[in-house]
Order: structure tokens, then sequence, then C-alpha cells
């Protein structure tokens, strides 16, 4: 599946998080987050819109992220997208899942997980 039927798989919040992710714009990402967002990352749990602020100055856009969108998985309740990440990380690139829930339009909860070898 070529990354651009993958992205229009997607519904239009996720599209707007990964074109937020690339251009490196904070609050667009923000924007697409319910007020009581969280993301869980790396062992971290960050709920609300300032702690996704820092986790992603630090951890993400911070780290000059680039998201390729490379599959989707259907999951009960979510939205599972597989990722190649580069960016200012050590080694890499990488490969994770980005598993989204939505609620009224806006991201409730992103789990990333790296993809097992």
């Amino acid at each position: 599946m070529a990354q651009n039927d993958i992205e229009a798989g997607l519904p239009q919040t996720i599209r707007d998080f990964f074109r937020a992710s690339n251009a490196h714009r904070t609050e667009d990402l923000l924007a697409c987050f319910a007020d009581n967002g969280e993301v869980l990352d790396d062992g971290g749990r960050y709920e609300g819109r300032d702690m996704i602020r820092a986790w992603s100055g630090q951890n993400y856009i911070g780290a000059r992220v680039h998201a390729e969108p490379i599959g989707m998985e259907p999951r009960e309740g979510e939205w599972a997208v597989q990722v190649d990440i580069t960016g200012d990380y050590p080694g890499g690139p990488y490969r994770f899942w980005f598993c989204f829930t939505l609620d009224q339009g806006r991201i409730s909860k992103l789990e990333i997980m790296e993809v097992s070898a």
C-alpha cells in the first residue's frame, strides 16, 4: 500500500497529526488532541496538552522527528498505524505502532510501541 493510500484511509485528525509532526508545528500537533488527551510512550504517560507539549518538545518534535506511515492494521476501537521514524535519535530509523483512539474527532489516546522484530 502506498503512503498516500495509507494516509487517505485515515481520519482527518490523524492525517493532521502526521502533517504537524513532519512540519515540526507543535501547536498544530496539540490541536489534534482532546483537552484531556494522553500519550503513552517509552514507559511514560503524558496527560493533557501541557504534558503532551513537554513530551513532544523533548522526545518528538524537539527531536526533529519525521514520521512516515507505512501501514495500517484494523484493531477494535482504535486506528493502528505502522510508522517509520527518523530524526535526532541515536541509531534508527525506527519502526513503531502509533495506536490512536479518537473521541469526537480528537485524539483521546495515542500509544506508541516499538514494532517487534
